[in-house]
């Protein structure tokens, strides 16, 4: 199986554990808990990061990243199709300055920050992996 197959399945798996983390925010940390926005969505960002790095943790081998190139096209694809899936697919019914407007953290929205994770993340494995692999 080819880096783009892995990458990509990768990718659908950390959407589905989005998804869920979602569902986390909207059935639990909101109604049982009673945590409302802009809280809710600042601390369904920081389990997003963390869901997202344990998995990417677990499956990182399996990627079969080689290089510091392949590290950065990685986390270039996996920003560029997140950016789009979330524009083109989740927020498809709010208009363009609604859109705009979870990109804005100076309203307290940390989206921006999980995109911007979600993009570096592969870089930083890969350095840490071959960190840890000199010693």
């Amino acid at each position: 199986m080819n880096i783009m197959i892995r990458s990509t399945l990768a990718w659908i798996c950390m959407v589905a554990l989005s998804i869920l983390n979602g569902a986390f925010r909207e059935l639990v940390m909101k109604p049982i808990y009673g945590i409302q926005d802009p809280l809710a969505n600042q601390l369904s960002c920081l389990t997003g990061v963390f869901i997202l790095s344990t998995f990417t943790f677990f499956i990182w081998k399996k990627l079969k990243i080689k290089n510091f190139f392949q590290s950065c096209m990685l986390g270039i694809y996996w920003f560029l199709a997140t950016m789009l899936f979330e524009t083109l697919v989740i927020n498809r019914k709010l208009s363009w300055t609604e859109i705009l407007e979870t990109y804005n953290v100076f309203a307290g929205n940390f989206w921006p920050f999980v995109l911007l994770w979600i993009g570096l993340m592969p870089i930083i494995f890969f350095l840490s992996s071959k960190r840890g692999s000199e010693k």
